[in-house]
């Protein structure tokens, strides 16, 4: 039985739309304010623009949000052994970001994780842990 109705296609549609939603500050007020915002202000948006790396690295994460947003909603269709298997991957991914704040925070000044990523990692993760932890019914999920 599912946990509070978690399920793993619930989990799934859930961190595709945070991951949207994450995203959507990058198309709408561009790399560096998305960046700005990513570290809570700690960091300028003129600061983050006038370097090419930082830049480069905020096009280069949007490219790879909107590939885990798409990878959660497709996976959202596989049947269950496979949807369990991504949001494992999905989960392990969340665990993995952990320990980089501490290695390697992204600023001196601010927060030591920044809000956005508590809210993302926090969501995403209760809902694949919910979903894991809970037995689903064997049925096969429709394809798009």
């Amino acid at each position: 039985m599912a946990i509070l109705g978690m399920t793993t296609v619930r989990a799934l549609q859930v961190h595709t739309l945070v991951s949207a939603v994450f995203t959507a500050p990058f198309f709408v007020k561009g790399a560096a304010e998305f960046g700005s915002m990513l570290v809570d202000g700690a960091v300028t948006p003129k600061s983050i623009a006038s370097n090419p790396l930082l830049m480069h690295l905020f096009h280069v994460d949007a490219v790879k949000n909107i590939f885990i947003t798409a990878m959660c909603y497709f996976a959202s269709k596989f049947n269950i052994a496979e949807r369990r298997r991504v949001c494992q991957l999905m989960m392990a991914m969340m665990l993995m970001l952990l320990p980089i704040f501490k290695i390697a925070p992204a600023t001196t000044s601010g927060p030591p994780i920044p809000p956005p990523a508590i809210a993302y990692i926090g969501v995403t993760s209760v809902c694949y842990a919910l979903a894991l932890a809970g037995k689903e019914k064997k049925t096969r999920a429709k394809r798009a």
